[in-house]
């Protein structure tokens, strides 16, 4: 499965936070449907920057996520970090941190994730 470690990724553009909806919605929603493009995007990104989108089970995984947007934000620290983890893992069990930290009023959009294997 996933070896090494650890992995980075810089995504120069805003994130789009998680959608929550209903199967049914899914196929209706405009702003679902963004969002699941999106996720295929950002994942594409991820598996440029070597990102295993199926983490191994026996290990367990830290992610340091930070996002800096211009001026304010106008969604939750939490719903990106969920948008971010959807889009990049089959299943995200093995995450057992998260660090996340949003900037607000910086020059620039852009997100800076690290993923690693955590040894105790």
């Amino acid at each position: 499965m996933t070896t090494g470690g650890p992995w980075f990724l810089d995504w120069p553009a805003p994130l789009h936070p998680y959608v929550r909806t209903t199967q049914r919605q899914k196929f209706c929603d405009p702003r679902y449907k963004k969002y699941q493009s999106f996720k295929g995007v950002f994942r594409a990104a991820g598996n440029c920057a070597g990102i295993p989108n199926s983490l191994d089970k026996d290990k367990r995984y830290r992610i340091i996520f930070n996002t800096y947007c211009e001026g304010k934000s106008r969604a939750d620290l939490d719903n990106l970090v969920k948008g971010v983890l959807d889009a990049l893992f089959e299943q995200d069990k093995q995450i057992k941190e998260i660090w996340a930290k949003l900037h607000e009023n910086h020059s620039e959009s852009h997100t800076t994730i690290a993923l690693e294997v955590i040894h105790d």
